[in-house]
């Protein structure tokens, strides 16, 4: 087997992160197949349609800074929710 990256070999890998981030797609969605604990940001699409189920972690949404476009999410706003999590779950601490 080569060593270009596959869905399957992305879901594997992601099994063993402390914590992912990742906007709406497919991505998203593999991390999501690990279960790893992830926060996903959403610009204009639904993230009450499209959010990925995972065990730990959300979503941010560019609605909740009175945009509509991934861009409007401030950084230090994912930088804290990444944290929360990082600090709500002690396996993710790791």
């Amino acid at each position: 087997m080569g060593e270009e990256f596959t869905p399957l070999r992305t879901i594997a890998l992601a099994r063993h992160f402390t914590a992912a981030l990742a906007n709406d797609s497919g991505v998203s969605h593999m991390f999501s197949a690990a279960d790893a604990p992830l926060v996903t940001l959403f610009g204009p699409t639904s993230a009450e349609k499209f959010q990925p189920k995972v065990t730990l972690g959300g979503v941010i949404t560019a609605q909740e800074f009175g945009g509509g476009a991934m861009t409007d999410i401030p950084v230090q706003s994912v930088i804290e929710r990444l944290d929360q999590m990082l600090i709500s779950d002690p396996v993710a601490r790791r």
